[in-house]
């Protein structure tokens, strides 16, 4: 039995979804976050769109409601496992923006959806001889924020553990007495928590900041919702903000580790990603091209089926992932353009097993 009242809460699987927890258990009825493109919906699909509300005189319906395809949330991480052909490198940005045009026509589909969902539900609910069910009802997910700051330290490479308070927020002070890049890792402990990591400067601005890691990232360890924060941060000092989205109390543990590895085109560099954990490296590039990064993996512990996920991180947040090269070859190789600037490159076994590997950077 657990204490949390029942209502919708982000997905756990990492889907760009909300799912319906009654108290006891997670159920089977989903709701969208956002529509992932603006649709035509009326009175004619009504009924296609909302079989719940349809069946509502005849008694409660016993299919989810099914949600829509995945999506990368403004500023984080895509909010399930991207998936494609073997030898297919993914792209996702947290620094994207849609067109004025996209923005209202999103607008508009959402208040049309709006509007129809009321009309639906006053004839289910409030029309003579209407039976309501006894289905769930969407909530807002906004976070509350009457909440207690409590205020702690950052360990530089090494975990640290605190409570976060319900509808409050963590403030760890971390301070660099040289430029340095970070990797942040955040797992809260109540598996319906939904962290979200910020990092400011000493004048209060957001440098940096990511809300999921995402289902291919869950491999490192934790949740599709737990954040995972790469940054390069110039000497000086800063807040490090943990919060949740729903503003529930949880304790969470976060890992802060100085990322000390560098690459140079053309040298292959070997090193070990943990169980369930990450190999880290930066790359500087001097100069926007073509780029070619080959990962090769070998099973440690007698696994002979290794399985290397690579992921690049560059500048303006974007995001590179890439995994098997081929439909009968595991190690990863991608081959992209690459911007000017500071890329931090992360290499994991898909499936959480330790992992001796090498990786090598080459102009394309």
């Amino acid at each position: 039995m657990s204490d949390r009242p029942a209502g919708w809460y982000p997905d756990p699987d990492g889907e760009n979804r909300q799912r319906y927890w009654d108290g006891d258990g997670w159920t089977e009825y989903y709701t969208p976050l956002a529509p992932e493109k603006a649709e035509i919906h009326g009175a004619a699909t009504a009924t296609t769109d909302y079989p719940y509300l349809a069946s509502a005189r005849t008694g409660s319906h016993h299919a989810p409601m099914a949600g829509p395809g995945r999506g990368a949330p403004a500023g984080g991480w895509p909010a399930a496992a991207p998936t494609g052909a073997p030898g297919e490198t993914l792209e996702f940005s947290g620094a994207g923006s849609r067109s004025s045009a996209g923005r209202w026509a999103m607008v508009a589909a959402s208040v049309l959806v709006v509007g129809l969902v009321a009309a639906l539900g006053w004839w289910a609910f409030g029309s003579p001889g209407g039976t309501p069910t006894t289905g769930p009802t969407t909530s807002s997910t906004a976070a509350p924020t009457d909440g207690e700051t409590v205020t702690g330290d950052v360990a530089i490479d090494g975990t640290t553990t605190a409570d976060l308070p319900a509808g409050g927020a963590w403030v760890g002070s971390l301070d660099l007495d040289a430029t340095t890049t970070l990797l942040l890792d955040a797992r809260a402990g109540d598996d319906l928590a939904d962290l979200w990591i910020t990092v400011s400067d000493a004048g209060g601005q957001q440098v940096a900041g990511n809300d999921d890691r995402g289902g291919a990232l869950s491999a490192l360890g934790g949740n599709a919702l737990n954040p995972l924060l790469v940054a390069t941060l110039d000497a000086g000092s800063y807040d490090v903000s943990i919060t949740d989205r729903s503003g529930v109390a949880t304790a969470f543990d976060l890992a802060a580790a100085r990322v000390t590895t560098t690459l140079e085109l053309g040298t292959p560099v070997d090193g070990t990603a943990p169980s369930d954990g990450v190999w880290a490296a930066v790359l500087e590039v001097e100069t926007a091209g073509d780029y070619r990064i080959d990962v090769t993996g070998t099973g440690v512990d007698g696994s002979s089926d290794p399985d290397p996920l690579l992921v690049a991180f560059g500048p303006d947040e974007r995001q590179l992932i890439q995994d098997d090269r081929s439909q009968d070859e595991r190690d990863p190789l991608l081959e992209d353009g690459l911007a000017e600037g500071t890329w931090v490159l992360l290499v994991s076994d898909y499936f959480g097993r330790e992992l001796d590997l090498t990786v090598e950077v080459t102009t394309a």
